[in-house]
């Protein structure tokens, strides 16, 4: 009779020699030791089916921090995009501050126009907020 063997899958991103991404996937042995079944994904093909359909969106909290959110994403791969991501900790300030950076203000052809739009969503932004403390029943600490 056959000895029964449990096979785990996996995917891995690789470099190949030509310096090209891709992802490595197959089966192997659940104690990580022998691969069964190994095939080399190009990465634009494997990025392109997990990203179809995850409908990636920003969300800022009433904190004042971005949050990426995802509808057809797990928790745990909605989790492990976020933890090293450049953004985690970017506040609105920060945001906002970023854009105003002089470097990139330089190709702007609308510059006053889109500093007014920019000046009156922050204002009505700021009166969604005191409403809405307003409602809670705080009004705004100086």
């Amino acid at each position: 009779m056959g000895k029964t063997m449990t096979l785990c899958a996996y995917i891995e991103r690789t470099a190949s020699t030509d310096g090209s991404d891709g992802y490595v996937a197959g089966l192997r042995s659940a104690d990580g030791g022998e691969v069964w079944l190994r095939l080399l994904l190009p990465a634009e093909a494997v990025e392109l089916a997990v990203l179809k359909n995850a409908r990636l969106s920003v969300m800022l909290s009433p904190s004042g921090r971005l949050v990426l959110d995802a509808e057809g994403l797990s928790e745990e791969a909605l989790e492990v995009a976020s933890a090293d991501a450049p953004w985690r900790d970017l506040t609105l300030e920060r945001l906002v501050r970023l854009c105003l950076e002089p470097a990139l203000l330089k190709g702007e052809d609308n510059l006053p126009q889109d500093l007014d739009a920019l000046h009156d969503q922050l204002q009505r932004a700021l009166q969604l907020v005191d409403e809405t403390r307003s409602r809670l029943g705080r009004p705004r600490q100086c």
